[in-house]
């Protein structure tokens, strides 16, 4: 099967079964009021990203920020909802009064992953835990740098945003473009 590019705007939440709803609605009508219209996303290198433990590590296409930073917007949506709902924050974090601190760097932190490992690159493994993100050449993949250059003209349109609740996918359309 094969699925849909995407990119994740949270991290994996547990929500107690009486929340899951409320959750859904809350998140649904927040991306809708944020007036975030459909977009594309430029795709600017190829990197080697692992997760919180260095447990597994995803080849990913780290994405240029799009014109209207809608890719920020719909991140500040899900992680009001995500705060409101005290689950954990993607690319934020809480000040000690408990208030939502979001990364201003986010935008080198967006990507589409495309592949996974359960050992880090070469030149990450003996240092894992300092070097969250290692930037792929053509030596670590065999990839011509005229092919790595290339992915700059590449263009994934964002539509709608899915929100995954266990096997349950729903939809949520982003406003058409002009």
């Amino acid at each position: 099967m094969s699925l849909p590019l995407h990119i994740s705007l949270s991290r994996p939440l547990v929500l107690k079964t009486e929340q899951k709803d409320a959750y859904l609605s809350r998140l649904t009508t927040v991306i809708s009021e944020s007036n975030v219209k459909a977009f594309d996303v430029q795709p600017k290198d190829l990197a080697w990203h692992g997760n919180e433990n260095s447990t597994r590590w995803f080849l990913v296409m780290r994405s240029q920020q799009a014109a209207g930073n809608e890719m920020r917007h719909l991140l500040e949506a899900s992680n009001h909802v995500a705060n409101a709902f005290t689950q954990p924050l993607l690319y934020a974090s809480k000040d000690k009064r408990g208030h939502v601190q979001t990364v201003h760097e986010v935008e080198n932190k967006f990507h589409i992953s495309v592949a996974w490992s359960l050992q880090g690159p070469v030149s990450a493994t003996d240092d894992r835990t300092r070097r969250r993100s290692v930037t792929v050449d053509e030596d670590d993949l065999g990839v011509p740098y005229e092919l790595l250059g290339r992915l700059g003209e590449l263009k994934v349109n964002f539509s709608e945003v899915k929100v995954r609740m266990g096997q349950d996918v729903h939809t949520v359309p982003l406003k058409t473009r002009r």
